[in-house]
């Protein structure tokens, strides 16, 4: 692997020091990781961190900066550079403009991602060929929180039952599945789900 690109992902992540770890053993020599997510600028407390909806928002996951320099040196990588910016399409049009004159001479076949405005327009502008897929994590969490707790093992594994299917076929028979079972209750689970069906399947 050449570049490895993680967009506010790590953060859902309970073993951080095994995601670079990962990273590291599968990129090639001299290839980069870039990673875009929301860091902690001051120890967050316990309380917060247990908050399911901030988890969810990839806040209560945050590492502080010098934490994050030392699991990636850890785990291997040098020239370890944190800028802090907002997340935006002109911040996200550097990153992949950057990899692209360092040498990146094909275009992606595919991208994956979760709803961040700013990427999807950037990777619009500099490579246009990509395909696009939303991100199943962030969208099972998401999906997840709108529903009742007692539900969600069960709603997991039906969500799971989508994106693991074997055919395109099978899991478009599971997504309408999900949806005629949830969405008299809990419309907002299942509007949640709706609205990205195309982009991810």
């Amino acid at each position: 692997v050449d570049v490895i690109i993680s967009n506010c992902v790590i953060n859902l992540s309970p073993d951080k020091p095994r995601v670079f770890r990962e990273a590291f053993r599968v990129l090639k020599p001299g290839g980069r990781l870039a990673v875009s997510d929301i860091v902690a600028l001051a120890p967050i407390p316990n309380e917060l961190r247990n908050d399911w909806e901030l988890y969810t928002g990839c806040i209560a996951g945050a590492s502080l900066i010098e934490d994050l320099r030392v699991m990636l040196r850890e785990a291997g990588f040098a020239d370890v550079r944190i800028e802090g910016e907002r997340e935006s399409e002109q911040s996200w049009l550097g990153v992949l403009s950057d990899l692209k004159a360092r040498g990146i001479k094909l275009p992606p076949k595919l991208a994956v991602a979760d709803g961040a405005l700013g990427f999807w327009p950037a990777l619009e502008q500099v490579w246009p060929s990509c395909a696009k897929q939303r991100c199943w994590v962030h969208k099972t969490v998401n999906v997840l929180d709108k529903l009742p707790k007692k539900l969600q093992p069960e709603a997991k594994e039906r969500l799971h039952a989508i994106w693991q299917a074997a055919t395109r076929k099978d899991a478009d028979a599971a997504f309408d599945r999900f949806i005629d079972l949830y969405h008299a209750k809990y419309d907002k689970a299942t509007s949640c789900l709706k609205k990205d069906r195309a982009v991810l399947l």
